[in-house]
This record gives structure tokens, sequence and C-alpha cells, in this order.
């Protein structure tokens, strides 16, 4: 059904229109619901401020609209949240997404990742077994999101998270390069980010892991770039 006749149909409705530069044609996109429509005015004020950096309200909009209603809203919600550089994700109030636990990798495969760390994030240690288990898989298939359930059981669990990471899939010798990189990456990740005995414990393991495996010296460099892996191969 044309969009002009769903208007006709429904007076409380409204097109969202959309044109390519200053003079395209404009084209009619989809139908927005009081609830969407709200969110697009809201938008559209403060659209110069979020532009020039001022995106605090933005981030809180978004953060707060994780379980709406509307699927295409909640969808919205969690791609905003997945631009945010992790060490602003990991400041900010989402609250706990419905159904979460009960299967982490819902949805579409793009909202997977961001859907992984806000578990990680939740402070609920419930997930421990379910990331980890996870995480298992992740690296037995080579998933291309391995590096948010790393990241994710480490914000849940820490130290031991750190210690089982590096034991099992890293000092083991068992998981090719490309696991050990993305590995590696999220470990950098928690390095940058983490504080007190969680980034002290990334340190060490680095530390004992080049020593027993001098060959990852350079993986490690890679990933942690010169100055953190200097400090590290001391």
């Amino acid at each position: 059904m044309h969009y002009r006749t769903q208007l006709a149909g429904d007076k409380s409705a409204t097109a969202l229109l959309v044109r390519d530069g200053a003079y395209g044609p404009w084209v009619e996109v989809t139908l927005l619901d009081p609830g969407f429509r709200s969110i697009i005015r809201t938008v559209v004020q403060n659209q110069s401020a979020w532009q020039l950096g001022q995106d605090a309200g933005r981030i809180k909009l978004f953060a707060a609209l994780v379980n709406d209603a509307n699927p295409t809203i909640q969808r919205l919600a969690l791609q905003e949240l997945d631009r945010l550089p992790y060490a602003t994700l990991k400041d900010i109030r989402v609250p706990p997404i419905n159904g979460l636990l009960e299967n982490i990798e819902a949805g579409e495969l793009d909202q997977r990742p961001i859907r992984i760390l806000l578990a990680g994030l939740s402070k609920d240690r419930s997930f421990g077994p379910v990331l980890a288990d996870a995480l298992h898989q992740a690296v037995l298939q080579d998933k291309a999101y391995l590096g948010a359930y790393v990241t994710a059981l480490i914000e849940l669990q820490g130290k031991p998270a750190v210690e089982a990471i590096v034991a099992h899939y890293l000092a083991s010798g068992t998981t090719s390069q490309s696991i050990q990189e993305k590995l590696l990456d999220a470990l950098a990740l928690q390095y940058k980010t983490a504080r007190g005995s969680t980034r002290r414990t990334i340190a060490r393991e680095m530390a004992s892991l080049v020593r027993e495996k001098p060959e990852m010296a350079d993986l490690l460099i890679a990933q942690f770039g010169p100055q953190a892996s200097g400090r590290l191969l001391r």
C-alpha cells in the first residue's frame, strides 16, 4: 500500500521525507508513529549542537529507548549506542535490555556486538557463564564479534576473566593468529579503559605471555601500540 493511502486512513500518521542534497527530489521513506515523530523532532531541534560534539542529550535520549515497544526505535537506539567509543559507553546508564540473558545474540547481526557489550556492562553476574560459553563458541568458529565477548567478560569478571582468556586461548598455543589478534585487540581495549586490578592483571599477563612466547611480541605491539607494549614488555 502506498504511503499516501496509509496517510489517508490514519490522520495521526506522519510521513518522513528525505532528499539527497539541497535540490534533490523529496522521497517518502516511511510513516512515523507519534513516538517516532517525537524522536525525529528532538533530533532536528538539537542537530546543530550534537554535530558540534555537545551530544550528552543525544546519548541520554537513545540510551532510554533500548526497550522501546517499536522494534525500529529499539534498533535505532542500539545503533546510536554502538557508535560510541567504549570508554564513553562505560560511563552512561543504560537500562537492562529485556530478554538479553535468554538470547544474547538475538536481532540483526550488526546489533550483536553492542548487545554483548551491554551485557558486560550490566554488572549482572548471571551473564558470566553465558558470555564464557559464547566466547568459547566464538573462538571455535572465529566469529567476527569475538572481541566483544572478550571485552564484555572482562568487564563483568575482571581479573579472573583476563587470566582464563590468556591461559585458554593465548598461552595454550591452540588458536590461530587471526583469533589471537582479535583476543589481543580486546585485551588492549580493556587495558586502555579498565582501572585497578584488571588493568594490572592485563599488564602482568601480557608480560608473562611474551616471556613464554617471544614470537607473540609483534602481535602484542600491533594491538597495544608501541608505547603501551613497551611498558608491558619491560
